[in-house]
């Protein structure tokens, strides 16, 4: 008589096994499963982190999401299984004192933690450091503000690290391009002449600055155009000192420090083989007084400026203007402006990267 799985017939089934087989199908699953068990447990909890930063812009992050998701994809797939188990056994919110009562916010803790790690700090004796620091935040909007501000620092670790040679190469190789995609700065040094520019990404914006003081991995070298203020050239506009390429035969690319009411007077020649550049300062700021502003001096060099050492070409100032106005330049309300001019596709060329509001636009401007 057919009966169910605890009838005699199927007890003397079992009877009939060894002893041990008889023992592992009544305690349940054995080792080898609870093992498989555990593995998909911590890996679901790797997963859906990913996915939480695939998915979730949060307010204060700046910059590309999916440059990180990318990035943390790669991770999974190189890692060693070890590292990546015990990140995931750091990123577990059970049992930790300050367990957030939201699964949200359980979710960015995760998240921060499995960022720090697997990318802004990769050696493994700081992975507990990094872990407390997270899970040390108690309230709701410190914890998301940690999560923007530790998604905006791995950004900047991809965008430093893997991604800063390639970036670097499409800037001299496709400079619209990269300036549109990318806000540079710009700091430069009093001096005319070539250096070593350093190049990394810091809060979303790729910064290049002179003699490269951070001595980053990734750099460039370029001639460097100093500041001058106007009241040293003021007598005689027509006759201003250059920085000239031709001096400097073995770069190809010409920086200057941002602008912020200054102008930019160049001169590119007929043939686009040599440039002359000068940033002109109209004075002010923090500690200096100036009679000058940025649209006045802006207006006197697109009338009466040109070079002493120019190279036949046409002089030409690109500064302050008011809003709206015809006039070449960039507008009054503008927060900054970038001036940056390489040789491209045999020539030189001068971009202008203009913020304004909450974002930025680039002209070409030779």
């Amino acid at each position: 008589m057919a009966g169910p799985s605890g009838s005699l017939a199927s007890l003397e089934s079992r009877s009939a096994l060894p002893e041990r087989a008889r023992y592992r199908i009544s305690v349940g699953p054995t080792r080898e499963t609870r093992s498989a068990f555990m593995a998909k447990d911590w890996n679901r909890r790797l997963t859906e982190a990913v996915t939480l930063v695939k998915g979730t812009a949060p307010a204060g992050f700046v910059g590309d999401r999916q440059v990180v998701a990318n990035a943390l994809e790669g991770w999974m797939r190189t890692a060693a299984g070890d590292q990546r188990k015990r990140v995931s056994e750091l990123m577990s919110q059970e049992g930790v004192v300050n367990r957030p009562a939201q699964a949200a916010d359980r979710g960015y803790r995760r998240a921060s933690i499995l960022l720090k790690c697997a990318l802004i700090e990769p050696d493994p004796t700081k992975w507990a450091e990094q872990k407390k620091f997270v899970n040390d935040t108690k309230s709701q909007s410190a914890i998301a503000s940690i999560y923007a501000a530790t998604l905006t620092d791995a950004h900047d670790a991809v965008c430093t690290g893997s991604l800063a040679g390639p970036n670097r190469d499409l800037f001299l190789t496709s400079p619209l391009e990269f300036l549109q995609k990318y806000k540079i700065t710009v700091s430069g040094k009093g001096v005319s002449g070539p250096f070593e520019y350093g190049f990394a990404m810091d809060h979303g914006a790729y910064k290049i600055m002179a003699g490269n003081p951070h001595q980053t991995t990734t750099n460039l070298r370029a001639i460097n155009v100093p500041a001058v203020l106007y009241s040293t050239i003021e007598d005689s506009l027509g006759a201003i000192t250059g920085t000239r390429s031709s001096d400097h035969a073995d770069c190809s690319v010409m920086l200057t420090t941002q602008f912020t009411g200054c102008t930019y007077c160049f001169m590119v020649s007929k043939d686009g083989s040599s440039l002359v550049a000068a940033h002109i300062d109209p004075g002010g700021g923090v500690g200096r007084a100036s009679t000058h502003t940025g649209q006045s001096i802006s207006k006197a060099l697109r009338a009466s400026g040109g070079f002493s050492n120019g190279n036949g070409g046409v002089f030409r100032a690109y500064g302050r203007v008011a809003d709206g106005s015809a006039d070449f330049g960039y507008p009054q309300s503008s927060t900054q402006m970038i001036i940056v001019a390489l040789v491209h596709k045999g020539r030189w060329q001068v971009y202008a990267q203009i913020s304004q509001g909450a974002g930025f636009r680039v002209e070409r401007i030779d």
